[in-house]
């Protein structure tokens, strides 16, 4: 799912993969990494149990700010001294002249990398990581500055093609050969998600909600200001499951988007309802995001239930649902090794 981390992929691994055999599994979340990612790397390996699993930790210019003064971030100094239109690697290296290594400090991602360990551990993966040296970082950025383009976050074609051929290059040298072997899903699931598609054909909503392409490729169903509208969801297992809302949030610090309070009937966790404020606060972003977020609204019985959604607090823009998952809560409660939550 685009703007999302591993969250979606863990609870709706079942409806994305279904019975899709593989034998080479990529996970590309180093960013984003967080419990979410450790626990769709248990359902994938109980699943493909003999497939090579690889983590890419790819780590981004915008890592890096100046040590001083403001300490402005890469990616703040690449925008403010070079025009999008003349951006060149000759640019970039240009612009980082101005200052000697020592200048720079990097952020680590400390919760991100203990997270990453633990999948990587869990699954005998493999992992994939362009050399940094923190000591010399200004030498690092000088050797893979060609992987990014303008923003300092995605990947060129130039990076594009260096990932391509560091999975290639992995592959082959592990000997990676043809395994038809997989274990039944330990957990099922039932996701809808539309953010890519616009289709919720088989979604029962509201007809005040309003499909709208609201970015390009980017779809929701709008709220009208001031509203109540409500969403119909099935639990297709036999048992209790979870039910989470996924809608488009900002952040870190604001967003354009409303507070609603969201209402499950029958719902076994929280009979009050939910508040959602569609803020994604993380620290690791310095710059403005717009990304999918999920929120639980607790677990339900088997059969058909409604969601009703409330705006409470106006946004300049209107709330934007993108799906909405049914999922096995007994996957929740599988605890963490210690360490992983600071």
């Amino acid at each position: 799912i685009r703007a999302a981390g591993p969250q979606v992929p863990s609870m709706c691994a079942y409806s994305m993969v279904g019975d899709f055999v593989a034998d080479v599994i990529i996970f590309e979340y180093f960013y984003h990494a967080d419990d979410y990612l450790v626990k769709l790397v248990r359902r994938m390996r109980h699943r493909f149990p003999q497939a090579v699993f690889i983590f890419l930790k790819i780590w981004s210019p915008h890592q890096f700010r100046l040590r001083y003064g403001e300490r402005t971030s890469l990616r703040n100094l690449i925008a403010e001294n070079i025009d999008s239109s003349n951006y060149t690697f000759q640019t970039f290296s240009d612009l980082l002249d101005r200052w000697d290594s020592d200048d720079w400090s990097y952020n680590t991602l400390d919760s991100a990398e203990r997270a990453l360990n633990i999948a990587l551990e869990e699954s005998n993966g493999l992992m994939i990581f362009p050399e940094l040296d923190t000591e010399d970082p200004k030498s690092s950025l000088l050797k893979f500055g060609r992987m990014f383009q303008h923003d300092a976050v995605h990947f060129s074609a130039g990076g594009h093609r260096w990932i391509r051929d560091a999975i290639i290059h992995m592959i082959r040298s592990n000997g990676v050969e043809r395994h038809n072997i997989t274990n039944p899903w330990n957990y099922h699931d039932s996701c809808d998600n539309w953010f890519e598609t616009g289709d919720v054909s088989s979604l029962e909503y509201d007809e005040m909600l309003q499909m709208k392409e609201f970015n390009k490729g980017k779809f929701a169903l709008e709220m009208n200001h001031n509203s109540t509208s409500w969403l119909g969801v099935i639990n297709k297992l036999d048992k209790p499951a979870e039910v989470f809302l996924s809608y488009m949030s900002m952040g870190p610090t604001k967003t354009s988007y409303p507070t609603v309070e969201v209402s499950v009937d029958g719902s076994l966790d929280f009979p009050r309802g939910v508040r959602i404020d569609a803020l994604e606060y993380s620290p690791q972003y310095t710059y403005p995001i717009h990304l999918v977020q999920q929120t639980s609204l607790g677990r339900v019985k088997p059969g058909r239930t409604l969601i009703s959604i409330t705006e409470v607090k106006p946004g300049k823009d209107p709330f934007r649902i993108v799906g909405i998952t049914v999922t096995q809560t007994k996957m929740y409660t599988k605890p963490l090794r210690r360490g992983l939550r600071k």
